[in-house]
């Protein structure tokens, strides 16, 4: 019984290190020279997240997801500016949203969005500001 048990422990500790050997970092990647033994080379990597220029690909689209959203609507019978969610604009153009035409007024009613400050500037100037 104890032989199993030694034997169990064993397979089991083999199989814990092997895990944590992946869990580190460490890829096999095949050589390329055919010449040489048909053994594999281990990469090593860190999970440092400005060593490498794949984290800073993710870091640049993490902060593409931050950029603000604006909506351009009518509010109170003139055209609103609004950041994200916000029920207040944060800019008021003094154009009477009924002096325009009925498609920018079915348009503002439903609303438009700019993903960019240079978005939101040309939506604006379309407007007359």
């Amino acid at each position: 019984m104890r032989k199993i048990m030694i034997l169990s422990f064993s397979i089991v500790l083999v199989v814990a290190l092997v895990a944590l050997a992946f869990a580190f970092g460490e890829k096999e990647v095949p050589e390329t020279d055919t010449s040489s033994s048909s053994q594999s080379k281990l990469i090593y990597s860190t999970s440092n997240s400005h060593s490498s220029q794949g984290n800073q690909e993710i870091d640049a689209m993490a902060e593409e997801e931050k950029k603000e959203i604006y909506y351009v609507r009518e509010y109170q019978g003139h055209i609103g500016v609004f950041e994200g969610e916000e029920q207040i604009p944060v800019q008021e153009l003094d154009v009477e949203v009924s002096s325009l035409p009925k498609t920018d007024q079915l348009l503002l009613a439903k609303g438009l969005t700019a993903s960019t400050k240079q978005e939101l500037a040309r939506i604006l100037e379309d407007y007359g500001s």
